[in-house]
């Protein structure tokens, strides 16, 4: 409908342009004042009128009503200023249409209309691409689902899904609603949610998120949440959200913007009476037209804004969550950074450090022993120790079935593997060479194999390096940020940046307030679930970890693939883009500055007026859309 109303508006603009300048051209109908040459410009000028009107009804009835709501309102905005001036020339063309006499100014009220709409148009849709992104999450949903009735498929619409319902999913398809997986183990591609390659190994009874691809034969799960309430649309919603929060900047350009108008009016007012005054009336309808539009604040007013909607929108692409425009601008600023270890440096998956074999025990039993055991499990530990074994060749001398006890261990046979606890609950002795390493090392947990009636061999493990974060570190380091890493565990090995180990979370809380009474920006980075309250803390949170923990999440940023070289990358972003916003505030107010100048020195036609406003707007637009096209990339 808009590009039938604009198509229609340019083609009568064309025409009254082109009869306004056969009105100015003595050219076209002589010099002399004949009855012919009053007829014609009689003619032209009922002519400009009659295409004038549609476009005045096509593009100006929308424009003041949405002036008459912000008086309304009691916020005047731009669109009064664009009223009042293409009022003011519709106005006087029609008194000299009427009267016959004295020049028309229709094709300034017109060309207004259609560069304002065009440049509108234009803003809107640079918008709609910075949400592009989200528009194709919120389309992987399937339209329809395939519910359970005994054993009785039954399809319905998505939006028909009720909490409870039995939904199949087959192979190659996305599950519609987040749910818990019931009839068998599945292999699930959640990549979309977490950026992760790997496959995701489901177990009955595991929740399922809205989007996630199942890659395994088909499925069945319960629905526990409604679709518009699942993971994907509450990330979605979030971002739509934060593009609509403001931050410093447009808030100062919202306030300047409204004391911005009632000075235009008065500048517009004293240019009409001056230059009336002293030259014509109608040149000073002519000065205060352009003061009018070569005032209108457009550029101002999307300053802002629209950069934060492009960074926004370009980082929930590279996903990266961000709630809101003021988080951005505190990033920007941000000088002091600090990092929790667990789940954030390290990737929270444990890894066996070191195997430690009883002198008095045979070590490819140990291993071949362990590794059948192991294999049988998908506890973590189990299948650190099953990648630990990988390379083994020896073959498997057990044919037993491997029996699992919840919380304790494994057992196949005379073979137990389990924790220390499980060991001293059955009285099974440690020789004194596995005691005395025990006492003396430090590991993350220990697993214990035992044949028969004594331990023989001891899997220490260890938390897992991000291996990024070194680089990661040193490339925040380099950039002149003060780093430090805040952990509960008490023996932390050392390390190339300031380390602080065995905090509590009330002693987290306390570090991170003295930094801040050192007149540090600190922004705290951590897993968003143990760290709530440093995170709380901050300047600015960021959270790392998978898709259903950030949408539940308070952090100003949530990293969606907990890979840490967002961390420098999104730094980067966000000081583009506040340098963007001033380079976009300082073009708008010089832009101002000049033009109302010379519009109140009347050495500004209103159509070249009207045109350089419009190409102002578009210059800030050009630039904003630089932070998409021309940001930093991962």
């Amino acid at each position: 409908m808009l590009f039938a109303r604009l198509g229609i508006a340019i083609f009568c603009t064309m025409n009254v342009m082109a009869f306004t300048m056969a009105l100015w051209s003595p050219d076209i109908y002589g010099a002399e004042d004949s009855a012919t040459t009053r007829s014609l410009s009689s003619i032209f000028r009922y002519l400009s009128l009659f295409f004038a009107l549609p476009v005045l009804y096509a593009l100006g009835l929308p424009l003041l009503e949405n002036a008459w709501d912000s008086v309304k309102r009691g916020q005047g905005n731009t669109d009064v200023l664009l009223v009042v001036g293409v009022a003011a020339s519709f106005a006087v063309s029609m008194a000299s249409v009427f009267g016959d006499d004295g020049p028309i100014y229709f094709e300034v009220g017109c060309m207004v209309l259609v560069l304002v709409t065009v440049g509108r148009w234009l803003e809107a849709t640079i918008k709609a691409r910075a949400s592009h992104a989200l528009d194709r999450l919120e389309k992987l949903l399937p339209e329809t689902i395939s519910t359970l009735d005994g054993e009785r498929e039954i399809e319905k619409p998505l939006r028909l899904a009720a909490v409870g319902d039995r939904v199949r999913v087959r192979a190659g398809e996305r599950i519609p609603c987040d749910g818990v997986l019931l009839d068998r183990p599945a292999q699930v591609d959640e990549q979309l949610l977490t950026g992760e390659n790997a496959l995701r190994s489901k177990e009955p009874g595991d929740p399922l998120f809205a989007g996630t691809l199942n890659t395994d034969s088909a499925m069945t799960f319960r629905v526990t949440c409604l679709p518009e309430n699942g993971t994907l649309s509450h990330l979605v919603r979030l971002v739509r959200q934060a593009q609509q929060t403001k931050g410093h900047y447009e808030q100062s350009a919202d306030r300047l913007a409204r004391w911005f108008l009632p000075f235009v009016i008065v500048m517009a007012l004293g240019a009409f009476a001056y230059h009336g005054i002293t030259a014509s009336w109608m040149t000073g309808v002519l000065a205060g037209m352009s003061v009018v539009l070569i005032a209108c604040p457009c550029a101002l007013g999307i300053a802002t804004p629209l950069a934060m909607w492009h960074a926004i929108g370009h980082a929930a692409s590279q996903r990266v969550l961000v709630h809101g425009g003021d988080v951005l601008e505190r990033l920007a600023n941000v000088q002091h950074l600090c990092f929790d270890k667990t789940g954030t440096l390290t990737t929270g998956t444990p890894v066996v450090a070191r195997l430690i074999v009883a002198a008095t025990a045979d070590v490819n039993r140990c291993r071949t022993s362990a590794r059948h055991l192991a294999t049988a499990s998908r506890h973590v530990h189990a299948r650190a120790i099953v990648a630990f074994l990988a390379n083994d060749d020896a073959p498997d001398p057990m044919t037993s079935q491997v029996q699992t006890l919840p919380g304790r261990g494994l057992v196949a046979d005379d073979v137990r593997l389990g924790s220390v606890r499980w060991m001293n609950e059955l009285q099974i002795a440690f020789p004194a060479d596995l005691l005395a390493a025990l006492s003396k090392v430090d590991a993350h947990a220990v697993t214990c194999l035992a044949l028969k009636d004594a331990v023989c061999a001891i899997f220490l493990f260890a938390e897992e390096w991000r291996p990024e974060f070194a680089a990661v570190l040193t490339e925040l380091q380099r950039a002149g940020m003060g780093l430090t890493i805040l952990s509960g565990d008490a023996h932390l090995r050392p390390l190339a940046w300031e380390t602080r180990g065995g905090l509590l979370p009330e002693e987290k809380l306390r570090y991170l307030d003295l930094l801040r009474r050192d007149h540090k920006i600190v922004a705290m980075v951590g897993d968003g679930i143990n760290d709530g309250p440093a995170l709380a803390a901050s300047d600015v949170a960021i959270a790392m970890g998978g898709g259903a923990d950030v949408a539940r999440d308070v952090a100003g940023v949530c990293l969606l693939d907990s890979d840490l070289r967002r961390i420098p990358w999104l730094i980067t972003l966000a000081r583009q883009t506040v340098r963007v916003v001033k380079q976009n505030l300082a073009w708008a107010f010089a832009f101002n500055l000049v033009g109302i100048t010379l519009a109140c020195c009347a050495k500004l036609n209103p159509v070249v007026a009207a045109l350089a406003m419009t190409l102002s707007s578009l210059i800030v637009l050009a630039n904003s859309w630089r932070i998409a096209a021309e940001g930093p990339r991962t």
